[in-house]
């Protein structure tokens, strides 16, 4: 069932080894999730968006590298995700790729387990919440 007239837009960059996207667009969050499935590459970019005519209600970025994940939702402004609760990714520094391939690191209670980032991006797009089972700043 289409949601309104909405428009969900995903994106995926593979980098195998140099970035290689592929999007879709979709009439419903669910499409679009079930579309998405659970990506498995080592490294990933997704990038999922939903517009309405000319509004955009926002987008959910994630970063996947291994076991994993960066998660960031822009709305009016970047919401940043956490995983407090956790000693995932204590002490660790780990490196993503940007959807242009370049490098960046992140530490701490920013880096989320990658499963858990995965099942975030999938509950944003049905309901286009924060999820709270991540802390969002």
């Amino acid at each position: 069932m289409a949601d309104l007239n909405r428009i969900y837009e995903i994106t995926i960059v593979r980098f195998t080894p140099d970035p290689t996207p592929t999007a879709r667009t979709f009439s419903s969050g669910q499409n679009a999730v079930t579309w998405l499935g659970d990506p498995n590459e080592f490294e990933c970019f997704i990038e999922a968006s939903v517009m309405q005519d000319k509004y955009c209600f926002g987008d959910f970025l994630l970063w996947c590298s291994g076991e994993y994940a960066r998660a960031r939702i822009n709305e009016h402004r970047d919401h940043d995700a956490s995983y407090t609760e956790s000693t995932f990714a204590n002490g660790k520094v780990i490196t993503f790729k940007d959807e242009d391939g370049s490098l960046f690191t992140q530490s701490g209670v920013m880096i989320l387990p990658r499963q858990l980032a995965i099942d975030a991006i999938r509950a944003w797009l049905i309901d286009l919440n924060h999820p709270s089972f991540l802390r969002w700043n």
